[in-house]
């Protein structure tokens, strides 16, 4: 007999949600910040607890959304006769979500991410 998901209580740290058009700070791939405005936003859910139709429940961890970004080159020899190119990013995970110290976004107010060096 499969369970059914009957609903969803998020915890505090529930993630704001981000929306198209707003102004976030992208961390490329280097771990150089810069500033980026949303162009989709693929939904996630925050942490917190599922409840199911036998009663059982489940802890859920973060899974914050991810986004499509487009943002000003940061190499400054990519121009145009309009100025500085742009560049566009997809699929961009949340700094909550990151493995890595770049490749991630996050919210102006929210702390970046600590770099931590591998273990060789």
């Amino acid at each position: 007999m499969s369970r059914k998901q009957v609903s969803f209580e998020p915890s505090e740290r529930y993630l704001k949600q981000p929306n198209v058009g707003d102004a976030i700070v992208y961390v490329t791939p280097e771990g150089t910040p810069v500033h980026a405005l949303v162009k989709c936003v693929w939904p996630g859910e925050g942490p917190g607890v599922i409840k199911y139709d036998d009663g059982s429940e489940q802890e859920h961890k973060e899974k914050a959304p991810m986004v499509n970004i487009v943002f000003v080159s940061t190499d400054e020899n990519r121009q145009d006769p309009c100025g500085r190119q742009t560049e566009i990013e997809t699929s961009i995970y949340h700094v909550s979500m990151a493995s890595a110290h770049g490749n991630y976004w996050r919210f102006a107010e929210e702390a970046d991410r600590e770099y931590v060096a591998p273990n060789s």
